[in-house]
């Protein structure tokens, strides 16, 4: 997983999109049954996006192992609880179980586009017509 992509903007990586996910999903499904404690995310109050950042000591291992546990975390939480379970998103909004994985949804298939994007600025393919040459 490259931390920068080829635009040389950071926070637009697959690590970053990876970092993003671990947060969304490792927070999301234990609020919404009711606040049930997680792995804290990283926190800065100076700097709101902080946790999103891949910072120059962390590696793509760091990444994918924070995103594994935040996953089985939610599995747990998930198969735990009924879909109309509710709890306070992070707004501190009631929330059920069954937006909250709606919103999951919605967040993994943004996501999958970022990296498919970042993917095309790497090797030019796009769409489902790619040649063999791409």
């Amino acid at each position: 997983m490259s931390t920068m992509p080829p635009s040389g903007r950071p926070g637009s990586s697959s690590a970053h999109c990876t970092r993003s996910r671990r947060g969304t999903e490792g927070c999301s499904p234990p609020a919404a049954a009711g606040g049930r404690e997680t792995e804290p995310l990283p926190f800065d109050p100076d700097d709101e996006d902080a946790d999103l950042r891949v910072r120059p000591d962390e590696s793509t291992s760091d990444i994918l192992a924070f995103y594994a546990r935040a996953r089985t975390a939610a599995d747990r939480v998930i198969d735990e609880v009924g879909l109309d379970e509710t709890g306070r998103a992070w707004t501190g909004e009631p929330v059920s179980m069954r937006c909250t994985l709606i919103h999951l949804i919605e967040e993994t298939a943004r996501h999958a586009g970022h990296m498919d994007i970042l993917r095309e600025l790497i090797d030019g393919a796009t769409g489902d017509h790619r040649t063999d040459a791409a």
